[in-house]
């Protein structure tokens, strides 16, 4: 048999392999209610807004919220980086997960991508984000940024050591802490940026998969796996130990 398991763990090495042990085979155990501390809406803690293992559809926080999907978006539809992920069409679907997940300051979005088409011209996915807030995406150079919106306007961190692989898993994440911004890719630091302020009222609803704009060539075009948002930055060691 296979499954799918997800506990809070006491620590992570960000560097070394952990190893846990599974204790099964009570055919009388029941499970603990989800609001119990050792429930499930005691595991993503930790400052963790909102987590989905399916790509945006299924919350997974003590929260209760859900994306609704867009166009024609089936959510947890595909095979993911860990279990079931969203695939997008590249055309007219996404995952609204409404305003009340926004943060006012310091913040860590994160999420597996596998594009099926090359970065280019025409083609400018758009991840994760909301209008005049921040955007995780990775622009036509094939380089994964973070944006986001201030009383400055925008602002952004960039890869400034290569370029993103496409029609492969990759793991992106970006951190702004009220003084900088970071972008990551495979638990790596890969560029930074200076930015100060809390950020802007967003404009419209946060979206997986697809701009505020509608822009043609912002529409995520492959799968999403693992959409995650904390109200806190996290350090190079957590998104390595993520990754």
């Amino acid at each position: 048999q296979t499954g799918e398991l997800h506990f809070l763990a006491p620590s992570l090495s960000a560097t070394d392999n952990t190893d846990f042990f599974i204790y099964y085979g009570n055919a009388s155990g029941s499970d603990y209610p989800d609001d119990n501390p050792n429930g499930a809406e005691a595991v993503w803690i930790n400052n963790f807004a909102f987590v989905s293992h399916d790509g945006g559809g299924t919350g997974s926080t003590s929260s209760g919220i859900n994306g609704i999907p867009q166009g024609g978006v089936i959510a947890g539809d595909s095979e993911g980086r860990i279990g079931d992920a969203t695939y997008f069409d590249g055309s007219d679907d996404g995952i609204a997960l409404g305003t009340d997940l926004m943060v006012v300051e310091d913040f860590t979005v994160s999420l597996f991508t596998k594009s099926t088409e090359p970065f280019s011209t025409t083609y400018r996915p758009h991840y994760f984000g909301a209008g005049n807030y921040f955007y995780l995406i990775t622009e036509t150079t094939g380089k994964p940024k973070i944006y986001r919106h201030s009383s400055d306007g925008w602002l952004y961190a960039e890869e400034t050591t290569g370029t993103q692989a496409y029609n492969d898993w990759v793991f992106l994440s970006g951190t702004y802490d009220g003084s900088s911004l970071k972008i990551y890719e495979n638990g790596l630091h890969v560029g930074s940026e200076m930015a100060t302020g809390n950020l802007s009222t967003p404009s419209t609803d946060l979206y997986v998969g697809y701009a505020y704009s509608g822009a043609a060539n912002q529409w995520m075009h492959g799968v999403i796996d693992e959409v995650r948002i904390s109200n806190t930055a996290r350090s190079q060691g957590w998104i390595s130990a993520e990754y």
